[in-house]
């Protein structure tokens, strides 16, 4: 599997952005790459069926269960040092919340480990969460993680809103609206017999909004999944009686077997 992604602003060409490995019905690592050729990878460890950790070069995080669920993700360096931890609260079978909590100074990125908040957060994309994220990094206080707790609004089986409590007092809330095609990430780790779907929204974004930005997806399909994504996001902000706009759009293609 694959996903191929290229920007029409500051004219990107088109490349493999990245690449999914499977042994059967298991995943078992994802490569990612960027424009210029370079690499990097995470590897996926199970016990049994059961997803145990993520890895990548600079460290791993271990997922902990509870009745099927996770209920915390710790994030451990290169060297054995617990650099944070996730904890999971649900309501019912969903998701309702995600506690960052440190144990230094070093930030989210140090690990650089991207599935667990990729696979959480509705956009679907690795590129879109990595935006997302960098928006709160401003938001947060020099040195520190920009969040403490993530809370997760449903409506039906497709997240509705998700709102930042961040570390400086703010609060930063994103909306998401919905098509009714089948998100492919969605039951993603079912083919795993995991208990991971309420993780997931079950169709796919159309519209992501916060203050500053709205993003549109416009989608082609191929029976109920999508085939590419145009993504178009609009970033405005006013500098006194000054508006600046700026455009960025991002083309993304997938392939599946």
């Amino acid at each position: 599997n694959g996903v191929v992604q290229e920007s029409e602003s500051d004219a990107v060409p088109r490349f493999l952005a990245e690449r999914w490995n499977w042994d059967g019905d298991v995943l078992k690592s994802i490569t990612y790459y960027d424009v210029d050729g370079s690499s990097s990878e995470e590897k996926f460890e199970y016990e049994g069926k059961q997803l145990k950790a993520i890895v990548n070069d600079e460290g791993r995080c271990e997922l902990t269960y509870s009745k099927g669920k996770i209920v915390s993700v710790d994030f451990l360096s290169k060297s054995g040092n617990r650099e944070k931890v996730y904890e999971m609260t649900y309501e019912k079978d969903k998701i309702s919340k995600i506690s960052d909590t440190h144990f230094s100074k070093s930030n989210n990125r140090s690990l650089g480990i991207r599935s667990i908040l990729r696979f959480i957060l509705p956009n679907g994309n690795v590129e879109a969460v990595n935006r997302t994220l960098s928006k709160l990094s401003a938001r947060g206080s020099k040195g520190e993680e920009p969040w403490r707790d993530l809370y997760f609004h449903w409506n039906g089986d497709n997240i509705s809103s998700v709102e930042v409590d961040a570390l400086n007092g703010n609060t930063f809330n994103t909306t998401y609206e919905y098509d009714n095609n089948d998100n492919p990430y969605y039951r993603l780790f079912d083919m795993a017999s995991l208990a991971f779907t309420s993780m997931f929204s079950k169709n796919n974004v159309t519209k992501w909004s916060d203050e500053y930005t709205t993003t549109k997806n416009v989608y082609t399909y191929s029976g109920s999944f999508p085939q590419s994504c145009k993504e178009i996001q609009v970033s405005e902000l006013s500098f006194g009686n000054e508006l600046y706009r700026d455009t960025y759009t991002t083309y993304f293609y997938y392939e599946y077997r």
